[in-house]
């Protein structure tokens, strides 16, 4: 189930930011999907779930803080 998030998230984010924290964690843009779903399941639970609508930044909002650990950081989702 996690390999659907992960492509469903790959594909909602932009190639730069992939990139950029492919480049900071040397994994690749999938890889990097893969970490921060296996890091956030609950925050992809609510991403993926079939009765919610969220927008495009909102979750790229979410992504970058999530990805950058930031201790202050608040998710929209």
């Amino acid at each position: 189930m996690n390999e659907l998030k992960e492509e469903l998230l790959y594909n909602l984010i932009p190639d730069g930011i992939l990139d950029h924290f492919a480049d900071i964690q040397r994994l690749t843009r999938e890889g990097v999907c893969a970490i921060l779903i296996m890091d956030n399941p609950e925050w992809a639970e609510r991403l993926f779930d079939d009765e919610s609508l969220f927008s495009q930044d909102d979750v790229m909002h979410d992504f970058v803080g999530l990805m950058s650990k930031d201790e202050h950081f608040v998710p929209r989702i």
